[in-house]
């Protein structure tokens, strides 16, 4: 059952580029099943514990974990324990949304996580881990954003979404060294562009206007 459900496009692309839904599920067992979509995902469990499968990797669920997929990675719940419902917040991103289409966009850094793994990568980021606790209020925030202003929200939600996937880059978990280097040295430009929204979220914005403001082209 879907409990809040948002979807938006950008200027930069005709279908839907985000999608932000609440779900709450009750308790299961079942096969692996094959699933998977475009969209790179971002999932926060809320409440309930369970069994994730992506590809053949196996996670246990705890209430307050984080899942990262890539664009096309299969995931699949195989079980819900019987304890609570499961109470799920899906993030849904497309390419399109982080970064233009062009192959050299500088955009593309903040995608290294998914499309560069190194081999300490893990789908799962534990709930005890503080940068587990910092992803999770910004989705939240997020939810709220468009509860209350909907597509309006979308500049602020693309500055913070970078932020959270500039922060993972860094992490020695998530990508090599010189994409997260490469990642830190536009948090400054990103944090103002998204210090500068804030400010004027009772103001008509554009792009154009987000990215001088931040000393970024249009197409980050």
């Amino acid at each position: 059952m879907h409990t809040s459900d948002f979807r938006y496009h950008s200027d930069l692309s005709g279908g839907v580029d985000v999608h932000l839904y609440q779900r709450l599920v009750s308790p299961f067992t079942r096969a692996p099943q094959f699933h998977c979509h475009p969209e790179f995902e971002i999932a926060l469990f809320r409440a309930g514990t369970g069994i994730y499968h992506v590809g053949s990797q196996r996670y246990p669920i705890e209430s307050g974990d984080i899942f990262l997929f890539a664009s096309n990675e299969p995931h699949y719940i195989t079980r819900i324990d019987a304890q609570e419902k499961m109470l799920i917040l899906n993030f849904h991103f497309t390419r399109n949304f982080v970064c233009a289409p062009a192959p050299d966009s500088f955009d593309r850094q903040y995608l290294g996580l998914f499309l560069n793994r190194n081999s300490r990568f893990q789908n799962r980021i534990l709930a005890k881990e503080p940068i587990a606790g910092r992803i999770a209020g910004t989705l939240l925030h997020f939810e709220e954003l468009f509860a209350e202003k909907g597509a309006s929200a979308l500049p602020l939600v693309k500055a913070q979404l970078l932020m959270i996937l500039a922060e993972l880059s860094q992490e020695p978990d998530f990508a090599p060294n010189e994409e997260a280097t490469a990642a830190a040295q536009s948090m400054d430009k990103i944090k103002h562009a998204a210090r500068y929204i804030q400010e004027h979220l009772t103001q008509p914005l554009t792009l154009d206007e987000i990215a001088q403001m931040a000393g970024m082209s249009r197409a980050y």
